[in-house]
């Protein structure tokens, strides 16, 4: 069921990117954070978790706006982290951090302002 709450979900993504942002600074880059799990890691990987559940509620409502965004994959990075704990890949969470995370806060920061208006 879609969010009735878009603008909240939205808000909630770009906060978790905020927030990704500084668990990497914190943790001495990018390079530190991959180098070995600790809280750092576990904290980036909890975020992209709630970006993914957030993606999922804003389903069919975000799709046809954003079309460049890979939102099927969002989703389901959600659901390796969830469920195949010990298969995520540290090679696609890089990809993620150093690929995936700008594009889609400035599509979200765009969608705010729909949802906004």
């Amino acid at each position: 069921m879609p969010s009735d709450e878009p603008a909240r979900r939205l808000a909630d993504i770009i906060h978790a990117i905020g927030l990704i942002e500084d668990y990497v600074r914190q943790a001495g880059g990018l390079d530190a954070l991959m180098t070995v799990e600790n809280a750092y890691h576990d904290a980036v990987e909890r975020r992209l978790l709630i970006i993914a559940e957030a993606v999922t509620k804003l389903r069919g409502q975000i799709e046809t706006l954003e079309p460049d965004i890979p939102w099927r994959d969002i989703r389901q990075t959600g659901n390796v982290i969830r469920h195949n704990y010990d298969g995520v890949n540290d090679a696609v969470i890089r990809s993620i951090l150093e690929q995936d995370l700008a594009p889609l806060r400035a599509a979200c920061e765009r969608l705010l302002k729909h949802f906004s208006t």
